[in-house]
Formats: structure tokens, C-alpha cells, sequence
């Protein structure tokens, strides 16, 4: 299979390291450094200075004149001061460069962004929103009752983003299952064409077109995930994947070539892809969204299926 192409993530790519905020200690750690980085110069030149023409030496109160302390032994000791101000610096920089350690609510945030949730109701509620504009939760997705109108959807997805923004987090990721045909939650826009009908025609050319739109449409719409392509392989016409008419076919390399073309054209248009479901559903006869079905297959059947996912 020829190499995929990489996707581009565009704005709602989450950099994690940008939740933790820099640790005050830290801070006070780099501008100790920054103090000493302009004390040592000076210090240098001081201790490089030759002493005075005339200057009388320096004598300690209540010593002989055997103890005075000359120009050169000055030098010698402001080096010595020198020496131990930069390896305070270099002391100063090794704790500056130790990672915060996080807090307890950095802690959640940090756990909260890999959390995808569903709402409860059609309208997001204020213990939701909050929890959004804290950072405690990374995306929502998005059933078919949550779907009503162009103007509904757009207005919530709007809302919940603007949660995100109000808290100063990153962009909220909005998913949806947008495969096509008999899976389509929002029924008035792309794919035109079902994913076994995109299978019996082959083409990737086709299959990307589905995908570029299908995601134009979608981001239009506030929505950044699209939770498809299906890759999965059905065994027999009796895998529930295959009844309920949502894989490309039985050839791995056909489906491995149209799923990989579908979500580099979500790409194209800024969306995320999402390879589903796993290895070796397709020798599932039951529905697993209602129904325990156990898989029995060896390393060498399941390495088919993996295809697709590589």
C-alpha cells in the first residue's frame, strides 16, 4: 500500500504542554539567573583590573603591617568570588530547568483533555459549560438527537466552543459519526454516496472527493472530528458490520486504499479522521453496541484486518 499522506490538523491541533502553567518557582529561578548572568561579567572586569598607580595598601584593623592585603591578592580573591557566582548560575539554571511539578487541578485538566463526552440534552448545561471553560474535559461528541436544525447546530457547537475560550483552553474537539449511508447523523450534508456503494466503484479519487466535502460541510457546521472512515472487514455476509451496510467491502486492500483516502480528504478541508473500529470485528455477529460478542481468532486472521489500520 502506497505511503499515506499526512494530515494536516490545522486549528485544532492541542499542544498539552501549553495546559500546565509555568511553575512560579520557575519563574523566580530564570530571573535569579538573569541577575547573575549580568552581575559575573562585572565582577570579571573588576578582578582583571590592575591596581591603582599610588594606592596605599590596605590594612586590617588591629594587624601587623605583615598582613596587609595587596592589589594583586584582591584579584585574586574577586576570581575566586567569580568562580562561585557562576556556579551559583549554573546551580540557579539546572533547577530552573526541572519540570514544574503540577498542581492538583493541573493534574485534572491534564487528564480531562483526553475526555470525549455526549450530552444529556439537546442544550448544554451550565455544570457542562463549566467544565469546558475549566479544561476538565478535551471534546464532546455529538449523537443524532442532538441534531436538529442547521442554525440549532451551529448554535451549540458555537457554545461550546466559546466555553473553551472564555477559560483560556484549547480549541474544544467536536466529533460526530459521519460515515454515510445508513450512518449519517446529520442527514443534509455529505457523503452523497454510501461506503459500500464507494467500495463496489473502487476509486480513490471518489473516495477522497467524499471525504474532502463531507469535512468542508462539517467544519462549516463547528464540527472538527469526523468519526469515520470504517475499516473494518467484514468475514461473511453475516457480520452485523456488513448487514448494517457500513464497510467498503471484504478485499482489505481495497478497504485499506478508500479508508485512507476518505480521511486524507477530511483532512484536506481541516477535519480529523477517525479509523474505526478495530482488528477483527468484522468476525463479530452480534451488534457490540447492545450485545457481548467474543472474538476467537489467531494472530495470522486478525493480521488481515490490520491492514487497513497501518
Amino acid at each position: 500500500m502506497a505511503d499515506r499522506p499526512a494530515q494536516r490538523y490545522g486549528s485544532v491541533a492541542r499542544p498539552f504542554e501549553a495546559i500546565v502553567p509555568v511553575d512560579a518557582h520557575h519563574v523566580r529561578m530564570h530571573r535569579c539567573s538573569w541577575v547573575l548572568r549580568r552581575i559575573l561579567p562585572l565582577l570579571v572586569v573588576i578582578a582583571l583590573l590592575p591596581p591603582a598607580a599610588g594606592a596605599s595598601p590596605l590594612v586590617a584593623r588591629g594587624q601587623e603591617p605583615s598582613a596587609i592585603v595587596s592589589g594583586p591578592d584582591i584579584g585574586a580573591w574577586l576570581r575566586s568570588v567569580a568562580a562561585t557566582v557562576s556556579q551559583l548560575i549554573a546551580d540557579c539554571q539546572r533547577t530552573a530547568d526541572a519540570p514544574a511539578v503540577p498542581s492538583r487541578s493541573d493534574i485534572g485538566r491534564m487528564v480531562g483533555q483526553k475526555l470525549l463526552v455526549r450530552m444529556n440534552s439537546r442544550t448544554p448545561s451550565r455544570k457542562l459549560l463549566g467544565r469546558i471553560e475549566r479544561g476538565e474535559i478535551g471534546g464532546i461528541v455529538l449523537l443524532g438527537s442532538d441534531v436538529t436544525t442547521r442554525s440549532a447546530l451551529r448554535r451549540l457547537t458555537g457554545t461550546l466552543q466559546g466555553a473553551a475560550t472564555a477559560g483560556g483552553q484549547p480549541p474544544l474537539l467536536i466529533a460526530i459519526d459521519q460515515e454515510g449511508g445508513s450512518v449519517k447523523r446529520v442527514p443534509w450534508i455529505p457523503p452523497t454516496i454510501t461506503v459500500p456503494r464507494m467500495g463496489e466503484i473502487g476509486s480513490a479519487d471518489v473516495a477522497r472527493s467524499q471525504g474532502r466535502r463531507t469535512g468542508k460541510a462539517l467544519l462549516e457546521l463547528g464540527i472538527n472530528v469526523d468519526l469515520a472512515p470504517v475499516a473494518d472487514i467484514p468475514r461473511s455476509t453475516s457480520a452485523f458490520m456488513y448487514q448494517q451496510g457500513r464497510t467498503f467491502g471484504f478485499d482489505a486492500g481495497v478497504t485499506a486504499r478508500l479508508a485512507d483516502a476518505f480521511a486524507s480528504g477530511l483532512a484536506d478541508a481541516g477535519v480529523l479522521a477517525t479509523m474505526k473500529h478495530f482488528p477483527g470485528i468484522g468476525l463479530a455477529i452480534e451488534n457490540t453496541d447492545h450485545h457481548v460478542d467474543v472474538i476467537r481468532a489467531s494472530r495470522t486472521t486478525l493480521a488481515r484486518d490490520l491492514r487497513p489500520y497501518r
